[in-house]
């Protein structure tokens, strides 16, 4: 049994779950299937009917994801008397068991046949000018998925990025077509070589430079003593971070110490005097011994746990 994916729902399915396209003078080929399952078809054109509220409206924007024409006339007669219609009946008046000979002329949506004079009327200025962008910016494409694909490709190489001139600009937009080129011949939408398809690509994604593939590393404990340091350095002059000014003196608690228990003892020797105003337990706060103070500890931005581990490390 032959089977086909559906873009949208990407289940695979029988190929008798699609409908096929219609190829002028090429009855000796075989059918196209549509890139969309029948379901999905049917559910695009009541999403549109809701948008809408009308029937016509939403088989023509059906059409039109589709690249399938719509033909006014073709549609009125398919609707007949009744107020709702179906996508496979407008299909079998169309291409199917109900078509005229005179149908087979029309090959896709760019064919399409239909009076905008009053059902276009309520569509925005923004949409149009909106339409117009992308066919300005992409060139003209079978379906809406295939320019919000573009779009969204285009997004997600530009996210971070600093563009420097519209060269620039227009290499990653060739990037985006020939990915898109590459999907269609992956999808049997279109014929073509992948291979040179993907040269193509690797070439582009080389001149942009985007082909560094850099694995991440977490970050050490001396990547973070570092850059700490260089935030130091960006948000002060170099010389408020090494000349210590008041809120780095005396960090580590050595002048304090010096001050207390060697300048005072040997002033006493010398001068005589009689400063004994200090208790020996005061050794216990300076924590000379200890290579990282606390202070030393907030200093870096470590955490207890990773304090300890630098601890280890230290004593190995």
């Amino acid at each position: 049994m032959n089977t086909k994916i559906c873009e949208s729902c990407k289940k695979e399915k029988a190929t008798k779950d699609f409908y096929f396209r219609q190829e002028p003078n090429d009855n000796h080929l075989e059918p196209i299937a549509l890139p969309y399952c029948k379901r999905c078809i049917t559910k695009f054109l009541n999403d549109y009917f809701v948008k809408f509220k009308d029937f016509k409206k939403a088989m023509y924007y059906t059409c039109a994801l589709l690249d399938i024409p719509f033909v006014e006339q073709i549609f009125n007669k398919a609707l007949g008397n009744n107020e709702t219609i179906t996508f496979s009946i407008y299909y079998n008046f169309l291409w199917g068991n109900k078509s005229d000979e005179t149908n087979i002329q029309y090959k896709d949506f760019s064919d399409s046949q239909v009076n905008w004079n009053t059902d276009t009327a309520d569509m925005s200025e923004n949409d149009k000018k909106a339409i117009e962008n992308l066919v300005l910016t992409w060139g003209g494409q079978d379906t809406v998925l295939d320019y919000k694909f573009l779009e969204n490709t285009f997004k997600r190489y530009t996210k971070g990025m600093t563009i420097e001139s519209s060269t620039q600009v227009d290499l990653i937009r060739d990037l985006c077509l020939a990915r898109l080129e590459k999907r269609k011949i992956d999808t049997n939408r279109i014929d073509g070589d992948s291979n040179k398809v993907l040269t193509k690509i690797l070439t582009l994604l080389n001149k942009l430079n985007l082909d560094n593939f850099e694995q991440t590393k977490d970050e050490t404990l001396s990547d973070r003593f570092i850059t700490k340091r260089i935030n130091d350095v960006e948000q002060h002059t170099v010389c408020e971070v090494y000349k210590e000014p008041h809120k780095y003196y005396d960090m580590n608690c050595i002048r304090t110490y010096n001050k207390l228990f060697s300048k005072r003892p040997l002033m006493n020797s010398i001068l005589g005097s009689r400063d004994f105003d200090v208790d020996l337990d005061d050794l216990d706060k300076y924590k000379i011994e200890v290579p990282y103070s606390l202070t030393e500890q907030q200093l870096y931005g470590l955490t207890d746990e990773e304090y300890k581990i630098l601890m280890k490390k230290e004593r190995k």
